[in-house]
Order: structure tokens, then C-alpha cells, then sequence
């Protein structure tokens, strides 16, 4: 479920529990009042308080309802396998319902994840959060689910782009990255056409380089051996 037309590097050099506790994760500039003059404070941990949406629970339900009986039974069931079988059927159908739009560069407006339902799809952060909320009103835990943000080191071009992305502790212990972009429209259509070529493609390395992660309880910082900014010094500006 992480990138399969590159080489990634993820887990090995990063404490995806997080390292330390923001205890202030507010942050500004994300969110404007409806009257678009204002800005205003906001938890970041509320993008992901969806547990009990019926929006959220109502795209569960259609991607269950997809499932056969043996399936459904599995993905209500708490056996061994069954978290993990949650994670496979709600990111197999985010991927192929929710497309990515790309955010507007003079003002990257973070959605809540019924609005990205309501959009169809959002940026990559708008999908990382919809894509944890899914998961977390699923039943998986949060002790297990982290929204990172960061930057996508491209180790070809030696430069890195903003981004955000979803990391999962599967049932076997081991941290997964869930990349919201991955089966995007676009990637589905350079998949199908790099799976009809027969000459050995260049493989292009890439690496995820978390700055913050957070759950629907906690925002921790990760320390990665740079000067790490304030949370809204870093948000502020970036689109990711």
C-alpha cells in the first residue's frame, strides 16, 4: 500500500510514535470564517475528531457494502487480521472514489474530511486527513495511525516537495506508509502505461521526511536532525 512504481524510504530512521508532544497543537492560517475575512485559530487534532460522523460512516458503509458476507464479517469482526483487512478495503476504495485536486497556491485551505467527501477528493493533505479519519472511524486506533506532515525527497533531482501523508502500525508491528496520492487518477493512468512497456524503467529514489505527526489525540514533533520551526511558522506558507 506504499509507493510501488519507486523505491521509498519511510520507517527506518524515524520514530513514527513521534518524539515529543506539542502541547499547544493550534494552529492558524488553515481555516477562514465563512464570510472568507478572517482567519482563525484551530486544534489540528479536530480534523480527525470524526468518530462518530455519519458523513465519515456513511462512505465506510458503501465501501463495506462492496464487500461479500465472508468480507463484511471479517472487517466488523476484532480477529486476528481484521485491522488490517479494515485498512486494505477503506484505502482500496479512498483511491478509487477520491481524486486529487490540487490546492490553490496563494491560499492552501485545509478541508475537513466530510468536505472532502462533499469535493470528491482534495490536495494531499485533505486526503491524508480524510484517509485517517476513514480509518479511525473504522475501529482502528489511534495508537496506531499518524498523519505526517513533511517533505517527499526526490533523491534524483536532490530537492523535496511539501507533502502529507498517512503512516499505519500494521498487526505484524511494522509502520506502513499509506500514500494518499499514490492511485490517483494520474498515477492509475502512468501505472497502465509503464506496466505495457518492455524496456527496464530507471528506478528513482525517494524518501518521507516527517516534520510533525498527530492523531486525533496528540501532535508530536519529530526530531530529524534539522532546526525545526514552530508549528504555524511551518505551516504557514506551505502547500502541501
Amino acid at each position: 500500500m506504499c509507493l510501488t512504481l519507486s523505491n521509498v524510504i519511510t520507517t527506518g530512521r524515524w520514530n513514527w510514535e513521534g518524539d515529543e508532544i506539542v502541547y499547544r497543537p493550534i494552529i492558524r492560517g488553515v481555516r477562514k470564517t465563512p464570510n472568507k475575512k478572517r482567519l482563525y485559530d484551530i486544534d489540528i487534532r479536530e480534523f480527525l475528531n470524526t468518530k462518530d460522523n455519519e458523513v465519515v460512516a456513511s462512505t465506510i458503509g458503501r465501501a463495506v457494502d462492496q464487500l461479500r458476507p465472508a468480507g463484511q464479517a471479517l472487517f466488523r469482526s476484532h480477529r486476528p487480521g481484521s485491522f488490517d483487512y479494515r485498512v486494505q478495503v477503506i484505502s482500496k476504495y479512498f483511491f478509487e472514489h477520491l481524486r486529487y485536486i490540487p490546492g490553490k497556491r496563494d491560499y492552501d485551505y485545509w478541508l475537513f474530511p466530510d468536505e472532502t467527501i462533499a469535493e470528491r477528493g482534495g490536495d494531499c493533505e485533505d486526503r491524508a486527513i480524510l484517509l485517517a479519519a476513514l480509518l479511525l472511524a473504522s475501529g482502528v486506533s489511534g495508537y496506531v495511525i499518524r498523519v505526517a506532515l513533511g517533505k517527499l525527497y526526490d533523491g534524483e533531482k536532490k530537492m523535496s516537495k511539501d507533502h502529507a501523508w498517512v503512516m499505519y502500525k500494521n498487526e505484524d508491528g511494522k509502520w506502513m506508509c499509506l500514500e494518499p496520492l499514490l492511485l490517483s487518477e494520474k498515477a492509475r493512468k502512468t501505472s497502465r502505461k509503464l506496466a505495457g512497456r518492455k524496456t527496464l524503467l530507471r528506478q528513482v529514489q525517494y524518501e518521507y521526511i516527517p516534520y510533525f505527526v498527530f492523531n486525533d489525540c496528540h501532535l508530536w514533533a519529530m526530531k530529524n536532525n534539522v532546526n525545526m520551526p514552530p508549528l504555524n511558522d511551518y505551516v504557514r506558507g506551505r502547500s502541501f
